[in-house]
């Protein structure tokens, strides 16, 4: 692996049903979770779909529009209620 390239997991063979594989999958997992904090992970059966509309959520939510929009409902000090 290149110094600076994200570990990808592939989830597939974390379950597979050759213990060898799974337990490196695992072990790799570990590695990745403990000395980079995060991964790529491939093989997980989520539609491309869904990943495109938490993006556009994602970005709706940060649009400057918005949150000026939502300036309103913020809370002036720790003991304000949530409105």
């Amino acid at each position: 692996m290149a110094e600076y390239e994200i570990p990808t997991i592939d989830y597939y063979i974390l379950f597979s049903d050759d213990p060898n594989k799974s337990s490196k999958a695992l072990d790799y997992l570990s590695h990745a979770c403990q000395d980079y904090g995060f991964f790529y992970l491939v093989n997980h059966g989520i539609p491309d779909s869904v990943f495109e509309s938490v993006f556009k959520g994602i970005s709706d939510f940060f649009d400057p529009m918005e949150v000026e929009d939502r300036r309103q409902y913020e809370k002036n000090n720790p003991t304000d209620r949530i409105r």
